[in-house]
């Protein structure tokens, strides 16, 4: 069996996949309903890298869109309703996910 270590000390494993810390904090982002540009805003980035963090958090969780991502963030154990927080510890906006449906 082989064991998967993140390049990064600061990720998380996930399945076969590893999350940076960054990615963490974009997942955040996306779980809080925010805007791309909201979210690069807020950790300090430009809007393409969040785009980008986005774009290969859908191919890693195989989902099509934001509301994939969050669906598996959830499945995951990334997100918590529980804790309302995502696995980096940052808060997240419990309206948010308490209108969802999931």
């Amino acid at each position: 069996m082989t064991t998967m270590s993140c390049w990064s000390e600061t990720g998380v494993v996930v399945g076969e996949r590893c999350l940076t810390v960054r990615q963490l904090g974009v997942l955040n982002g996306v779980a809080a309903g925010k805007s791309n540009s909201a979210i690069a805003k807020e950790l300090n980035l430009a809007e393409q890298t969040v785009a980008r963090h986005v774009g290969i958090m859908l191919i890693f969780a195989r989902v099509s869109n934001r509301a994939g991502l969050v669906a598996w963030a959830f499945r995951s154990g990334l997100l918590s309703i529980d804790e309302n927080t995502v696995n980096s510890g940052e808060p997240i906006q419990s309206n948010n996910i308490a209108g969802s449906r999931m």
